[in-house]
């Protein structure tokens, strides 16, 4: 046997790779060293309960005493939770489970799990520390469930009861205490300002940290770097507080002659001063003092030798505002900032909110949900793919939400992302088959399209059927659609001495071919008029409906795809390429089709209210009549042509600028001299979430339109 064998014999033998649960995965021991010397000055204790680097309780004290930290902390709260959070999983089983188990965490708790996490958010933000303690406990005394886990084992064989509620745990009372020997933390200690102590072990402290150090106890606190600017501003604060109360009251100096006329010393002895002091001492509250030339009163103050002191309280106030991640804006403040400042001034402190939310988030998944799991009763790998569950919270900042779903959909509607993909960029767990058949495809696309389609085929059986192509008069086709031909080529090709005239050829009024909304109705009223030659009074005037239903339905096919084409041609216009704009159009035209539908549907019923009536008529002309009801609507076609496409070409050009990130557009008037249009010119208009109304045209035949920002000055 050659050594070549003997090598693919040897990696026969080998052992397969073991395939290894998440969940059988042990907590390995930190091989690094700890600090040796908290911040606060307080040495480790060795074996003890170490308290932790920073004075957590001086943080609650400043919030307490310091209105800035106060409202920025409240702020962030507030902004953090404002939209919401939730749970989310491909697995719909596993997310329902996690769900079941949270609220009756919840109701074991005496609180709602959203109060539990805005606790946890509130001390990250205060603290960047947060504590849960744990209570493990299968069934009460009388045998009744509490919980709706399993007894667990842990990589080490520990067994432990599943959770049943979790309760908040006030960061400034935590110690810590690490072993010896593995550095690994082993129990949490809460203790009391009354000296009142408790012990956990680590499996019962939940600990999420905000900010930490590579191996501190906790995480530093946003507030540290801030405290020492909040005691100088204080300071100042405190001075200038004694300058007031010293200069409220102004001092007067009552001067008693000048150098040309001293002081006078009356001949009983008593002094010109000592005469001025005692009428001062005896002046009352309301009385006045009057002055020969030679005497003066003077008030004394700073007289502006005194320090200006503005601008060090605005500096510190400054830095205290940057200390917290905040700005002016966000308090109230303006100032001159105008909106496009202040919208970047309110984005730093959402960024800085969106990153609390994360790291609230992953910790929650780690910490809470995949213990859960744990305690389970589902089968295989529950901390694999299969049965991860997440938590999120749903998006604060609706800008970009916006932006964010639109290019989910563009890249959707490209074919680059699968619908779970999709959903998962919309922050929404995958449709189920009940949730599918609510959509509105479902509920109202789709039997729009079998209601009109019914309607086709009706109209189409009650329309007259062309001869078949080559086929002579007498061989084919009915009398009646042999008559009406007949009366039409008689006005169109008449006949006289001089023979018949040729006249100009027509295409069959129902053959869709690509001619302007008016020539289809021009060929409308030709079909109305031979169909009233040919029968005369006795016209079926439900035929005539029919044939003008039919005149419209025609109208809404030919033009669907010119409204997508002209949507399509804005969106190319407002920056999408060729295949973009296409599918932008395809996916976005429905309103302009269905506004484009009703104004079609509007002037027919029109046309046959008329005409009907004239039919119904004892008029001697009815002809003639029928002919000016045709033209007292027929300017109507070019106003809802014009309107209509200009208005989708518009639209499309709004939402390509949306889709690339714009938030505005600016209205240029062109040429025509509406009041109206001359008042939009040139203003801003939002194009976030914007509907088909709120884009030019703004009135009939109007010429405005929509330009990107920067197209404003060429325009």
């Amino acid at each position: 046997m050659s050594w070549f064998t003997n090598l693919f014999r040897r990696d026969a033998k080998r052992k397969p790779a073991r395939v290894v649960r998440v969940a059988r995965v042990r907590n390995l021991i930190d091989p690094t060293l700890n600090y040796a010397q908290t911040t606060n000055g307080a040495r480790w204790a060795g074996e003890g309960f170490d308290p932790a680097e920073y004075d957590l309780t001086e943080i609650g004290q400043v919030e307490d005493t310091e209105s800035l930290v106060m409202q920025a902390h409240k702020k962030k709260v507030a902004l953090m939770f404002k939209e919401g959070h939730c749970f989310f999983s491909q697995n719909l089983k596993a997310k329902d489970y996690i769900e079941k188990r949270i609220a009756q965490i919840g109701r074991a708790s005496g609180k709602s799990w959203n109060a539990i996490v805005r606790s946890l958010g509130h001390d990250l933000v205060r603290t960047s520390n947060a504590f849960l303690v744990k209570t493990r406990i299968l069934e009460d005394s009388k045998g009744r469930a509490i919980s709706g886990g399993k007894i667990r084992k842990t990589p080490e064989d520990q067994k432990l009861k599943p959770v049943a509620a979790y309760h908040r745990l006030s960061p400034e009372t935590v110690e810590i205490k690490r072993s010896k020997s593995s550095g690994k933390i082993t129990h949490y200690r809460q203790i009391m300002p009354d000296g009142s102590k408790k012990i956990w072990s680590k499996d019962s402290i939940v600990h999420f940290v905000f900010n930490q150090k590579g191996h501190f106890n906790v995480g530093t606190p946003m507030l540290v770097p801030v405290l020492d600017d909040i005691r100088a501003l204080r300071r100042i604060e405190q001075n200038v507080e004694i300058l007031v109360y010293q200069h409220l009251f102004p001092l007067y100096q009552y001067t008693v002659g000048d150098k040309d006329m001293p002081a006078d010393v009356y001949t009983d002895g008593e002094a010109e001063i000592d005469l001025v002091r005692r009428e001062v001492e005896l002046l009352p509250a309301e009385g006045m003092i009057v002055t020969p030339f030679h005497h003066s009163i003077e008030a004394i103050g700073a007289e502006g030798k005194a320090l200006k002191i503005e601008g060090y309280l605005e500096y510190f106030k400054k830095r205290i505002v940057a200390g917290l991640g905040m700005s002016q804006v966000d308090f109230g403040d303006g100032a001159t900032a105008n909106r496009a400042t202040a919208d970047n001034m309110s984005r730093l402190l959402i960024d800085d909110v969106k990153d609390y939310q994360e790291v609230l988030s992953d910790q929650i998944q780690t910490f809470i949900i995949s213990e859960l799991l744990l305690e389970s009763t589902f089968e295989g790998d529950v901390l694999g793919k299969d049965f991860a569950v997440g938590h999120r919270f749903k998006e604060i900042d609706v800008d970009t939400k916006i932006k964010k779903e639109n290019a989910a959909l563009l890249l959707y509607q490209g074919n680059a992302i699968t619908e779970d993909e999709l959903r998962e960029a919309l922050n929404r767990n995958p449709l189920t088959d009940e949730e599918r058949q609510k959509l509105f495809m479902n509920v109202v696309e789709q039997p729009m399209m079998e209601k009109e389609g019914e309607l086709a085929i009706k109209v189409g059986n009650a329309l007259p059927k062309p001869a078949a192509a080559g086929a002579s008069p007498s061989s084919g086709g009915s009398a009646k659609t042999k008559a009406t031909k007949k009366a039409v080529k008689t006005k169109s090709q008449p006949t006289n001495q001089h023979k018949t005239n040729p006249g100009p050829t027509k295409k069959k009024s129902y053959r869709l071919a690509d001619r302007s909304f008016r020539t289809r109705f021009n060929e409308l009223e030709e079909d109305v008029l031979g169909l009233y030659g040919r029968d005369g009074e006795r016209v079926n005037t439900d035929y005539v409906r029919q044939i003008v239903l039919g005149g419209a339905r025609q109208v809404k096919d030919e033009y669907r795809g010119r409204v997508v084409d002209a949507m399509a041609r804005g969106a190319r216009k407002g920056g999408l390429v060729n295949g973009q704009a296409t599918i932008l159009a395809e996916t976005r035209a429905a309103p302009l089709i269905d506004r484009f539908d009703f104004d079609v549907s509007r002037l027919y019923r029109d046309v046959n209210r008329l005409v009907g009536r004239i039919l119904l008529s004892n008029s001697n002309d009815k002809e003639s009549e029928i002919k000016i009801a045709f033209n007292s609507l027929r300017y109507r076609t070019k106003f809802i042509e014009a309107t209509d496409m200009a208005r989708a070409e518009n639209f499309g050009r709004a939402r390509a600028l949306a889709a690339l990130g714009f938030d505005e557009a600016i209205s240029i008037q062109h040429g025509d001299t509406d009041d109206i249009c001359a008042e939009l010119h040139g203003q801003p208009v939002d194009i976030r979430g914007i509907g088909i109304d709120q884009v030019p045209p703004y009135h009939p035949m109007c010429n405005c339109e929509l330009v990107q920002p920067e197209q404003t000055n060429d325009n």
